[in-house]
């Protein structure tokens, strides 16, 4: 869930096009969304991001989470830029590496303008954006993402283990009043993936399993909207739960919010704001940034008997992006204990929180 992200872009890098275009496409209910083809690019829509986020393990027990999201934002549709010299669309990505053990927190971040280059991109046809060497590309039904910054790599395959999670209504997500405020958002809940992690210099074989979000659209969010909770958690027992809340300006969450419970056997069980809590435990200020941030959950679904306490593995897990859209987000690994029907359930996932350390202006 990027939208915050994604739209301050289009602020930041507006200047560097004469025209804005009026034509793109709106998300619509009768759109939906048709896998596998809505993996690809839709330049069409302003836009558009891939996020990946999940947790590894290594062979000697030692334990990471990341964060790997590569974000389109169009500033004109026009299929041939005027000039290569012009951006029309603008590429970037964000790249975290959490070590749990450790408690340390890396950062790495890319920014390219399209055009006639061929150092970003992302393709209509198949799943495949780049920003030079930071790759998403789709392998038959699998995936393979890589990144590196200063002091951390990745190379990734994943393989999905269980089928895709259309929200909203056939993938039609609404965030606010206006049906126009919507995007076409859909879920790949629970993927395995393998592969190496490079943290200064030093190659480490890991595996374990991630969560996709892919989301594309035009809209702005609800002018009095300032900021975005997002909660995705995956539990032992096979279960995923995503939820957020979109705030106002008092914190209250706006009644549009919503998620999915997913059972062990793929179903989609749909939840309206109404449907779940989220109360926060602890805080935790930023030292960079001032920023006052939740720092501990307690979430419960009645309907679904359940109820979770979502920790941050560490506290500190803010990005500050100087340089790429100028926005300050934290973005972080949790660990997850909750009860399901009664029984005890442990659990992975990851939060982000928007507008904390400055309302975001729509």
């Amino acid at each position: 869930m990027k939208w915050s992200v994604a739209l301050l872009a289009i602020l930041f890098v507006v200047i560097a096009c004469s025209q804005q275009s009026d034509t793109f496409s709106f998300a619509t209910v009768e759109r939906g969304v048709s896998l596998p083809a809505d993996h690809a690019a839709h330049p069409d829509f302003q836009t558009e991001w891939w996020y990946y986020t999940g947790h590894l393990r290594a062979a000697d027990g030692r334990r990471f989470g990341f964060q790997l999201t590569w974000f389109r934002n169009a500033l004109t549709t026009e299929q041939l830029a005027e000039s290569k010299f012009k951006a029309k669309t603008v590429y970037f990505a964000h790249f975290t590496v959490t070590d749990k053990d450790g408690k340390t927190f890396r950062f790495a971040e890319r920014i390219s303008r399209g055009g006639n280059y061929d150092n970003a991109g992302a393709d209509s046809r198949v799943l495949r954006t780049w920003i030079g060497d930071w790759v998403l590309e789709g392998l038959g039904s699998m995936f393979y993402m890589s990144a590196r910054g200063d002091s951390m790599g990745l190379s990734l395959v994943g393989t999905p283990r269980k089928p895709a999670v259309l929200h909203g209504t056939n993938g039609y997500s609404q965030k606010g009043d206006q049906p126009t405020n919507a995007s076409m958002y859909y879920s790949l809940p629970r993927i395995a993936v393998a592969g190496v992690l490079t943290l200064d210099s030093v190659p480490i074989d890991v595996e374990g399993e991630a969560w996709m979000d892919h989301e594309f659209g035009t809209s702005h969010l609800d002018s009095g909207q300032v900021g975005w909770d997002w909660f995705s958690l995956q539990l032992a027992n096979n279960e995923e739960i995503m939820v957020y809340g979109l705030r106002d300006r008092t914190g209250a969450y706006h009644p549009r919010a919503s998620g999915a419970y997913i059972l062990s056997n793929g179903t989609r069980v749909p939840l309206a704001m109404k449907d779940y809590r989220i109360e926060v435990l602890e805080q935790w200020k930023s030292p960079k940034s001032a920023a006052t941030y939740p720092a501990k959950w307690r979430i419960t679904i009645p309907s679904q008997s359940f109820e979770a306490v979502v920790t941050p593995y560490i506290p500190d897990q803010e990005l500050r992006t100087d340089n790429t859209v100028r926005v300050t987000y934290w973005e972080g690994a949790v660990s997850v204990a909750a009860k399901r029907n009664g029984a005890a359930v442990q659990g992975e996932g990851y939060v982000e929180l928007t507008g904390y350390a400055k309302p975001l202006q729509f």
